[in-house]
């Protein structure tokens, strides 16, 4: 279960231990043992974490960034001085191999089929290819693809268009059609066909929840969009895009959020449920149905859906300690079923990134 839980969030998604859960024993098993190591005291102080630390660098980009993340081999990392890349492949953190994207402040990113998103704020949402994959058009130095000029403070991808949201702007979904996947293609292929697509037309906000979303905080992932506003949190599933399509998407639930937690201030998706930060609190709305609140204001915050290890850890800073949170409950829930939460989908062929 410490392996499980810590470790190896991996292991019991896919189809290799399907009968395995298909046999209560093992099923009521598996439950005990996470039950019991939820019991036990895994804290650590600072003494013993310095003795455990086995290797320590600097980070390489500006201090200090805004928004990072890790996709084939590379990682990112935006700031008010722009947009940095780096490849894992580097034996050093030297600055001398940091890549510069763009130097345009940006809030946060995501990437899909090597193509990041970027949400520049006053500037609007912007696109642009990875270093990974383009390398020679990135060093010709081509600026990123502008896409909507509507103010935008945060971005994610929803399947293969983009969630714009913007605070006290609204929210709009730039659509696009995913590259055709044929065996015979090469990931190299595939980026270059989805770079060189163009969207499909912009969704306005209010055609894709069931309030209109300004005022409130918006963001998704895969099939999921979220809004917090008022007190309610709607979760719908975006429909894609389908031209005989009767609508953008479909509201799958909505909840009330105890006044007393306050407005919300940020959020996102996790495999095992949606994280969502409050004036006074942070809420965990899990796949299961429940609802996990951790009063008090966080330093920051993170999940790692995109991880492979990694997809059950909520990590929360405060200003005197680190929390290491491991959700197991999402193991035991119907992924084709479940309302909050990316669905984990069953690996076949390709992994993740």
């Amino acid at each position: 279960a410490l392996e499980c839980a810590f470790e190896r969030g991996d292991y019991f998604y896919g189809d290799r231990w399907d009968r395995l859960f298909e046999d209560s024993e093992v099923n009521n098993l598996l439950r005990s043992k996470f039950d019991e190591l939820r019991l036990q005291d895994l804290s650590v102080d600072d003494t013993s974490l310095q003795s455990l630390i086995d290797q320590q660098h600097d980070t390489p980009f500006p201090y200090a960034h805004n928004d990072s993340l890790i996709y084939n081999n590379q990682i990112y990392a935006t700031s008010q001085s722009g947009v940095f890349a780096q490849d894992l492949s580097e034996t050093t953190t030297s600055q001398a191999n940091v890549v510069k994207l763009w130097d345009a402040p940006v809030s946060t990113l995501d990437i899909y089929y090597d193509v990041l998103a970027l949400a520049a704020g006053d500037e609007g949402l912007f696109r642009t290819p990875s270093p990974g994959q383009f390398q020679n058009r990135i060093e010709q130095g081509q600026e990123p693809e502008n896409i909507s000029k509507q103010l935008c403070n945060d971005c994610n991808y929803i399947s293969r268009s983009i969630l714009a949201f913007g605070y006290d702007a609204g929210v709009s979904l730039v659509e696009f059609r995913s590259p055709k996947w044929e065996s015979e293609k090469s990931s190299k292929a595939l980026a270059e066909e989805y770079w060189n697509s163009e969207s499909i037309g912009t969704v306005d906000g209010k055609s894709i929840f069931p309030v209109d979303p300004q005022g409130g905080v918006a963001w998704g992932s895969k099939n999921r969009m979220c809004l917090a506003k008022d007190g309610q949190l709607h979760v719908v599933q975006y429909k894609t895009t389908n031209p005989r399509r009767s609508s953008v998407a479909t509201e799958l639930r909505s909840l009330r959020l105890d006044d007393w937690k306050g407005s919300p201030v940020s959020a996102d998706n996790a495999v095992f449920g949606a994280i969502l930060e409050m004036d006074n609190c942070l809420v965990i709305v899990r796949s299961d149905g429940k609802i996990d609140t951790l009063p008090g204001e966080p330093t920051n915050w993170r999940v790692f859906p995109k991880s492979k290890r990694y997809t059950n850890h909520l990590h929360v800073i405060y200003d005197d300690r680190i929390e290491i949170m491991s959700f197991n409950h999402d193991y035991f829930v119907n992924q084709k079923e479940k309302v909050f939460g990316e669905q984990q989908q069953k690996r076949r062929g390709r992994t993740r990134a």
